[in-house]
């Protein structure tokens, strides 16, 4: 008993460990990208910053677009780390991946470990197909909850497949969790109690019991979530609060089945239109959406089911479709030019023979009850939401399980003529379907990842590299607007502030709708002394944005002013106001420091020195700042203790060896 045991814990470590190195290696190479350590883009810099939040100023969840408990586990993950980020990645990237397999394991060793023959290593070839999927080790390193989901669901199916006393309480709690983390897992909680109606084996009674227990599990999780936002928005207010939009996505009139909108331009226009019309009809935005939904269903039936069915196909292409928050489709390094695309097309070719088996056969289906299940749930919100490679990810565990049963027993399949022509039809449906090229362009995924490289550059201090990639008009763009505000801002940080109120003049005739563009303006007519002009083009970015971010930005800008303009009262107001809109705002911290100094309150200035520090420990301007501000306050030692560490790794950082050697005179 013990060998068999040390042999599974073998079994179960060998793809664990494969897994890890994997994802090291390719962090390794990923760390060449701006973005490692600039995190931008849609979504993840959300999540991001929202774990930040969490880290620095408050443990109670922003209400936001997004569900709340991926930033949980994310800012625990930078708490860790000390904020490093390839650490956080790699971390994130091997607890996703051992939290992923160890259910996964557990159930396929139930099922298959007592079986002499080479079905005994199903569990094993499994988590091992899973732990080296390329695609997979690209989306666990970056900071997309889906990640976090499919680890709830797969808990989810161990503790549901149990049939002990309480585990369908915990599959609940597991679900619950998982819509937590992204409510796009919503079908798994119908087909979860499907599962519990028409269980064979169960009396009415226990069906009755299971179903109610495992829901039990599921609304003690969510409802009070559910219950918070509601009283947020004195509306009904499911996890999230764009619901309804990312439902519209999905089901409108111009949906082709991805995310069609991209944030910009577009994007703006949409949400201003929204706005416009729901407050002229006195009704919620959500409300606005899901009229224009039902809209579309009734007086379109035939074109919405044949989109229902055009969805369900690109569920499972090849093609790894993106949602405007990653940089893979630039193809800038190896993994993402050559070992992130179509690896779902030999995943699904391999395991359709056993998804497909399982339509005619109990038998099959008895086998694999948990991986239909998860893969029911999940290609459900594939054709009912909207698809793309990262939200079908929970699709790759079935499909990885069918492959592992095809390789370990071949020979059932393609032992006899008619059984080698069944396998064989599968494989040829299955590579039409992941195979069909639909009309969706990449193009424009492509121009769009290259403007999210880009944005990272600016935030790593390289603005040169972004007016060599935009100086030159692109033919047929597809987001001029990025490129102008990316240039404006690179101009702004060269201090070419000629070239930089071109762009900006430019961007504000094209893009008047956009706050950025006036907000960007504002900061070049701040760095050019029309402070006047300044502060009118702040309160024209002010109107026409209630985004929480872009008001920050906003503020702190006018509290650059008044720094300038020597109203440094106002401009601790204009800072105050920055950080309780944006608590994790590095430069609004930093500049409020030095500005209460030089106000004579150092004491008081530490304290957002420390916050400064805590969002960016790389820093050393920063850190030098805190010790400045350690040692005004009469806190010499802990000051001499900072500088002695910076100066023992940058021994050339000036500004530290000249505060170090005044503080030692002391």
């Amino acid at each position: 008993m013990k060998n068999l045991q040390n042999k599974n814990l073998l079994l179960f470590l060998i793809p664990v460990i494969a897994g890890v190195i994997a994802r090291a290696v390719y962090l390794s190479t990923f760390a060449a990208l701006p973005v490692m350590e600039h995190v931008v883009g849609p979504d993840v810099s959300e999540y991001f910053n929202a774990a930040m939040h969490l880290c620095n100023v408050s443990l109670l969840p922003e209400f936001g677009i997004h569900a709340p408990l991926y930033p949980y586990f994310l800012a625990g993950l930078i708490t860790l780390t000390r904020g490093d980020l390839f650490m956080v990645r790699l971390l994130q990237s091997s607890l996703l991946l051992v939290l992923m397999l160890l259910p996964l394991f557990l159930t396929l060793q139930k099922r298959f470990a007592g079986i002499s023959s080479p079905k005994n290593k199903i569990p094993f070839l499994s988590c091992l197909i899973l732990s080296l999927y390329p695609t997979l080790i690209v989306y666990q390193t970056d900071f997309f909850s889906e990640n976090l989901m499919l680890v709830f669901l797969l808990w989810a199916l161990w503790c549901y497949f149990l049939h002990r006393k309480a585990a369908d309480f915990f599959a609940g709690l597991c679900t619950g969790a998982a819509l937590l983390t992204h409510p796009g897992c919503i079908f798994f909680v119908p087909c979860a109690l499907l599962y519990s109606f028409f269980r064979k084996k169960d009396w009415k009674v226990q069906k009755f019991k299971r179903a109610s227990t495992y829901l039990l599990g599921v609304i003690l999780l969510v409802a009070p979530l559910c219950l918070y936002n509601s009283l947020q928005e004195k509306r009904p207010v499911f996890i999230q609060k764009n619901g309804m939009f990312n439902l519209w996505l999905g089901n409108s009139y111009s949906a082709n089945g991805t995310c069609v909108l991209s944030p910009g331009l577009r994007w703006d226009k949409e949400a201003e239109r929204a706005e416009l019309t729901s407050r002229k009809r006195g009704i919620s935005e959500d409300r606005f959406y899901q009229e224009e939904i039902f809209h579309f269903i009734k007086n379109h039936p035939v074109r919405y089911t044949l989109n229902l069915l055009k969805k369900a196909a690109m569920a499972l292409n090849a093609r790894e479709y993106t949602t405007w928050s990653d940089v893979t489709a630039a193809k800038e390094i190896f993994w993402h030019k050559y070992l992130f695309q179509g690896w779902f097309m030999v995943l699904f070719l391999l395991g359709s023979v056993i998804l497909f088996r399982g339509i005619f056969s109990t038998h099959t289906r008895k086998i694999f009850a948990p991986e239909y299940l998860l893969f029911a749930a999940i290609f459900a919100g594939q054709i009912f939401f909207l698809t793309a490679g990262r939200y079908r990810l929970p699709l790759i565990v079935p499909l990885a399980v069918f492959s592992a049963y095809l390789l370990c027993s071949i020979r059932q399949y393609v032992g006899g003529p008619r059984m080698t022509a069944r396998t064989l039809m599968c494989f040829v449906l299955s590579f039409g379907i992941a195979s069909f090229a639909f009309q969706i362009p990449a193009a424009p995924e492509m121009e769009y990842a290259r403007s999210l490289l880009a944005s990272a550059c600016l935030k790593a201090g390289q603005p040169e590299i972004v007016v060599k990639q935009y100086e030159k008009p692109m033919k047929n763009e597809f987001f001029p607007e990025r490129r102008i505000n990316l240039l404006s801002q690179a101009y702004l940080d060269l201090k070419d502030y000629k070239n930089a109120e071109k762009y900006c003049k430019e961007a504000v005739i094209l893009l008047k709708y956009q706050p950025q563009t006036h907000l960007n303006y504002a900061s070049v007519l701040l760095e050019t002394g029309r402070f006047q002009e300044a502060e009118k083009s702040l309160a024209e970015a002010a109107v026409r944005t209630k985004d929480t971010a872009l008001l920050a930005d906003i503020h702190y800008n006018h509290a650059e002013i008044c720094s300038r303009t020597k109203r440094f009262a106002e401009a601790e107001k204009y800072l105050r106001k920055t950080l309780e809109l944006y608590p994790s705002h590095r430069k609004a911290l930093n500049n409020l420091g030095v500005l209460l100094i030089r106000m004579g309150k150092p004491a008081e200035s530490v304290n957002f020195f420390e916050q400064a520090v805590r969002i960016e420990p790389g820093n050393t301007r920063l850190q030098v700042n805190l010790a400045a501000a350690l040692a005004m306050s009469g806190k010499i030692n802990e000051a001499r203790t900072m500088l002695e560490r910076i100066l023992f790794k940058e021994p050339d950082c000036l500004p530290a060896r000249r505060l170090f050697e005044q503080i030692s005179k002391k």
